[in-house]
């Protein structure tokens, strides 16, 4: 007993000593870093961080990114400590301290900063690119600095840490507009010099080569035959740049076009049409000469999109009164005047007649018809708190108030504060108004009733109200880009305008006309003037003749298996491959198939997405296709025959050495495809190959009797964003639109996903970590697409899953004929017209009888059912076609 009782104190006794030790070691000190460069001069801190290892640790203890020079650290004493300076990604230096039981100082110098200009050019390597952005990343891939060149190619000077080790260096990655054109690697810099770096891309100023644009309706390429059709090119300001008709063999050409980004947007002589045709985005660069252009057939709900077909644009100026801020109301009526463009002012009864000047200038320009009248009420105070007698009087007292010193009747109701209710336009309609114009802020509601009445709230402004008396003033860009959005979205922008946000001085207080910002408002205008759209009054802001009467959109019938591709671009190994392979296992856990693109040289050294593809070749369960990306990244387009020939032969044997599969399907790098590729693929054994609508691949896209099938991506999980330079996702409703839009079009759709859409970032960089959000969505995409009933299938599948189809008229025809309202033998006409179509296939053929046929009226029965939505259309083609084989009907 006593032997165990000392035991056990001695054991306490050690576990409170090493207690004690462990407490004492854990005790923190300060260590101030201060770094310098090599001349003595304090270091810039921003875009710094610091590396903490503790003793002879290899992993990082400490990670910091300072906020001053010198900075602190606290950290346990009694330990080795080695620390590290990095500035903008590159290593500086280190140094080395033993940290006792008192706070130590230590000082670090890093080589002086180099001074890096870019100077971009086109291939020719002597004309200059301007306006291109230039964003320069550290090895890592954080950017760290982005600009534009100006006219002479160059960008501005940065001076950046120097590179010393072997490993360090930058990378330069360069765009026109949303167009990348090249990424430049690696550049070094040296201590305290000033380097131009000379970077030559790969497209010409000028496109010698003709570009043709083609247009097609489904699988029907548009002619000059099916009526007058003109292609405008704008750029992304919205800025009209050339124009070409569509000629008779459905060619709309454009010659000498510079390199860039090009809006398509597409006039016919139909307004309805119009709305038919998207606005699509091309890339001109030399290296495709031919895009194509698909329309809609969505039958547009008119009820929500009254104003599709207007693509007009109008101002608003509201707050119209004597006196107050008067010269800038005057200079704003004057300038609109003065550039041709209509004006619609709200006058505010109570506060109007007494100022002559501006009184005179308003009806002098209502007089030239350069102005119309808008009623803004009484007063500033809204509608909204008050009963229906009162908001009457001041709505009828400011129109007679008017009338009396205008001579003009306001059919145009601007509401205070853009509040309204149902009482208000009650009011309005009862007094002959016909447009009540609030904001979209305060409501979205858009509609035409019965009396022609519109409720048309404006969708933009020029400044905004950011408390009760100060205005903010929005820059043009940004008003240009939302009625730019707005034409798009809602078939017409008006953007309204206040005195106060052109009278602001430079302390903020209401002044005279503040020239900087007139000049601004005039700019915009200008440039507003070039885009393809109508500036009118609020007043002829009405749908066309056309899409008032347009309700029915006659529709081709194609073949179709009713089915979606899904397609991951891009797998390899190390990047991002956490996030590949989450993609992967969310189509697992949903047994639905995916075919996966792999770039061939960049896959098979890490086990780690080697080895999870492997798996799922292997589960039963997985229906994971393979295709092959080709090696590189460089577009086949790029390539001579030959050089394709060999490029797509060794993609498919390394992927067959790593992963035991030789692929079937092609999916050229950036989409791009010529007729050397169509000739090389037979060759290597393959079956599909799956490129871009817009880029050059036309239908029709046949399900049967091809050596080679051609089935494009026809929709996106996600899109480039030029601004962030990142891939966002797009939202599950268009996604789920464009698909079925592409499967009426075309019979199916392929969706094509990039690893980057669902990964999260962080300062503008993707990290190997997956966004779990976008994964949700992508299940939640997976399910709906399943709800709708479409199949989900491989690429390589998508020939073998061909529905029969069968025109509406001919299930009308069977539902009459089972209730006896057709005979015989018109029912049997129509099957011949199924036999003539090939919709039923038969080896023989002969004509129908004269003699009077008797139909089993069993066969009525499976008519009803197939009319009635009982049975499908294969199930019924198949009973027919058993029948015209066997003898019972005859043709």
């Amino acid at each position: 007993m006593n032997v165990i009782f000392l035991v056990s104190l001695i054991a306490l006794f050690l576990s409170f000593s090493i207690s004690v030790q462990n407490s004492y070691a854990e005790e923190n000190e300060t260590i101030e870093v201060e770094v310098k460069y090599t001349n003595g001069d304090i270091a810039d801190f921003n875009s710094m961080k610091i590396l903490v290892y503790q003793d002879f640790e290899k992993e990082v203890f400490l990670e910091k990114k300072l906020t001053s020079n010198p900075d602190f650290i606290s950290v346990p004493e009694n330990h080795r400590y080695k620390i590290e300076v990095y500035a903008d990604g590159v290593y500086g230096d280190v140094e080395y301290i033993q940290l006792e039981d008192k706070s130590e100082k230590i000082n670090i110098d890093i080589p002086l900063s180099g001074g890096l200009q870019f100077n971009v050019f086109y291939k020719n390597g002597e004309t200059p690119i301007e306006g291109a952005t230039v964003i320069l990343k550290s090895h890592d891939n954080s950017e760290l600095r982005r600009g534009l060149t100006n006219d002479e190619g160059n960008t501005m000077r940065y001076w950046i840490q120097s590179t010393h080790l072997q490993n360090d260096h930058y990378i330069a990655d360069v765009y026109l507009e949303d167009l990348f054109l090249t990424s430049y690697f690696p550049i070094k810099l040296l201590p305290g010099i000033a380097t131009d770096q000379k970077i030559v891309t790969d497209i010409p100023e000028i496109i010698e080569e003709l570009v043709t644009i083609n247009l097609f309706s489904g699988t029907k390429k548009i002619t000059s035959n099916d009526g007058d059709y003109k292609i405008i090119l704008t750029n992304l300001n919205g800025n009209h740049v050339v124009s070409s008709d569509v000629n008779f063999r459905g060619d709309a050409q454009f010659g000498n076009l510079k390199s860039g980004t090009y809006v398509v947007k597409i006039k016919s002589q139909s307004n309805f049409e119009n709305l038919l045709w998207p606005k699509t985005i091309i890339h001109v660069t030399g290296d495709i000469d031919n895009f194509n252009i698909f329309k809609n057939q969505n039958n547009f709900n008119l009820k929500e999109n009254p104003l599709l077909s207007c693509n007009c644009i109008s101002f608003r100026l509201d707050d119209i009164q004597d006196h107050w801020l008067a010269d800038t109301q005057i200079r704003i009526i004057k300038l609109f005047a003065e550039k041709n463009i209509p004006l619609t002012v709200g006058i505010v009864g109570e506060l109007i007649g007494t100022d002559e000047k501006l009184v005179s200038t308003i009806k002098d320009h209502v007089e030239k018809n350069n102005i119309e009248i808008a009623n803004h009420s009484w007063d500033n105070d809204a509608l909204v708190n008050l009963n229906e007698n009162v908001q009457k009087e001041k709505i009828l007292n400011t129109n007679q108030k008017i009338i009396e010193i205008f001579e003009t009747t306001p059919t145009i109701f601007v509401p205070p504060q853009n509040l309204y209710d149902s009482a208000t336009i009650d009011i309005l309609k009862e007094n002959n108004f016909s447009y009540l114009i609030s904001h979209v802020d305060d409501n979205d509601s858009i509609f035409i009733d019965d009396d022609l009445f519109y409720n048309v709230p404006a969708t933009t402004e020029t400044g905004i109200l950011i408390d009760s008396t100060q205005w903010k003033l929005h820059d043009k860009e940004y008003v240009k880009s939302k009625i730019i959005e707005n034409l798009d979205t809602k078939g017409y922008s008006i953007v309204m305008i206040h005195p106060q946000e052109f009278s602001l001085n430079d302390q903020g207080e209401y002044d005279i006309p503040n020239e900087e910002s007139l000049e601004m408002l005039s700019q915009l205008l200008d440039e507003v003037v070039l885009l393809d759209s109508n500036i009118v009054n609020i007043s002829k802001i009405e749908p066309t003749e056309a899409i008032i009467e347009q309700d029915v959109i006659e529709e081709e019938v194609i073949d179709t298996c009713n089915c979606v591709a899904f397609r991951l671009d891009g797998v390899q190994d190390y990047w991002l491959n956490d996030v590949q392979m989450e993609i992967m296992s969310a189509f697992a856990e949903k047994n639905t198939p995916l075919t996966i693109g792999i770039i061939a040289n960049a896959f098979g050294n890490d086990p780690k997405i080697t080895e999870f593809v492997n798996s799922q070749l292997e589960n039963r369960n997985s229906e994971l296709e393979i295709a092959t990306k080709g090696i590189g990244l460089t577009p086949f387009t790029n390539y001579n025959k030959e050089e394709q020939n060999q490029n797509l032969k060794d993609s498919i044997d390394m992927i067959n050495l790593n992963i035991g599969v030789k692929p079937k399907i092609f999916i050229p790098p950036d989409n791009k495809f010529n007729s050397d590729t169509l000739e090389i693929l037979q060759e290597n054994n393959i079956t599909h190959i799956s490129v871009s609508l817009v880029n050059g691949d036309s239908p029709p896209f046949q399900f049967t009797g091809e050596e080679i099938y051609r089935y494009p991506q026809t929709t996106a999980t996600g899109k480039y964003v030029s601004s962030k330079n990142i891939f966002e996702g797009v939202e599950n409703q268009q996604i789920v639109s464009e698909t079925t839009q592409s499967i009426k079009n075309y019979g199916f759709s392929v969706i094509s996903i990039q690893p980057q859409e669902f990964s999260n970032v962080e300062n503008s960089t993707y990290v190997n970590s997956f966004n779990e959000k976008q994964i949700d969505e992508l299940k939640k995409l997976i399910d709906e697409l399943n709800s709708m009933e479409y199949r989900i299938v491989p690429i390589g599948k998508i020939n073998s899953n061909l529905v029969v189809s069968v025109p509406e008229w001919i299930k009308n025809n069977a539902g009459w004929w089972a209730d006896g309202s057709i005979d015989d033998k018109t029912f049997v006409q129509g099957i011949e017209y199924l036999v003539k179509e090939e919709i039923i296939n038969v080896t023989e053929q002969s004509e129908i009888s004269n003699s009077e046929q008797n139909v089993p009226e069993w066969i009525k029965n499976n008519a009803g059912w197939w009319a009635d939505g009982s049975i499908d259309d294969k199930t019924f083609v198949q009973g027919i076609e058993y029948l015209v084989k066997v003898g019972i009907i005859s043709y």
